[in-house]
This record gives C-alpha cells, structure tokens and sequence, in this order.
C-alpha cells in the first residue's frame, strides 16, 4: 500500500493490541496511552507502546510560548499539523507560521512560537493539531 500511515501501522502487525482493523484507525489509541495512532505517526511514536516521552514540550522563551516537537518524515506529506493558542481553551486560533527545521531523512524539529501577551490575563494554551486531509 502506497499510504505512508497505512505502511506504519503494518509495520507494527502482528500485535495482540491491534488485532483488527479499528485498532488500526487514525484515531485509535490501541496502548492507551492517551495519544491517537494518528499523532503517534506524527511524533514518531509506536501504537503499541506507551510513552509521553513523544509528546510535544512547552517553553516559555523570553516574551513567548514555544511549543515544540519531532516530526517524522513519514507523516509530513500525507497529514496537516497546525500549532493553535487558546485563552480559555473553547476559542482556538491558528499559529502561523510554524518553524520548521528540515533534518534531512532525520525527523524534522518543529516549533510553534505565541507571544505570552497573547493571554492578558496570564492564561495561555498552546496545542497541536493533527489531521489528515
């Protein structure tokens, strides 16, 4: 199959977590670790071993908020990633644009940079969102 996402879950078949093909889906969380097999693929992560150690970090770099995450090459041209801020966590707006550090075959650095003024009141969200077209 000439889908990236599709090539990933297989390579983690046979597994007794994923034993069907819901297991398998996008927005499965077959080890329960809280991150979606979509995000996983992203993160360069495995659906079938539980880790937070993927998960992207947060920073507070002079006056700004910094998001940061790898990007596996894979998911980089069959799935959209979009930093967003938020202030009470219902409104979300898009963070544009994104920095993002090419490694070359090596997963690329990504960085989502928000101005902490962007929260007035101290309160601050950053967030990274994953789909796949």
């Amino acid at each position: 199959d000439s889908d990236p996402f599709v090539n990933w879950t297989v390579d983690f078949t046979p597994n007794a977590l994923l034993p069907d093909e819901a297991s398998k889906l996008p927005g499965a969380d077959p080890d329960s670790d809280g991150i979606t097999n979509l995000m996983e693929f992203v993160l360069g992560g495995s659906p079938v071993v539980s880790s937070q150690s993927i998960l992207p970090t947060l920073a507070t770099v002079g006056a700004d908020l910094v998001l940061s995450y790898t990007r596996s090459d894979e998911s980089e041209s069959v799935t959209t990633q979009v930093g967003q801020w938020s202030t009470d966590l219902i409104n979300w707006n898009e963070v544009t644009p994104m920095l993002v550090n090419e490694n070359g075959t090596s997963a690329d650095d990504m960085t989502i940079t928000v101005p902490t003024s962007n929260g007035p009141d101290g309160k601050l969200f950053l967030r990274l969102s994953v789909e796949m077209p």
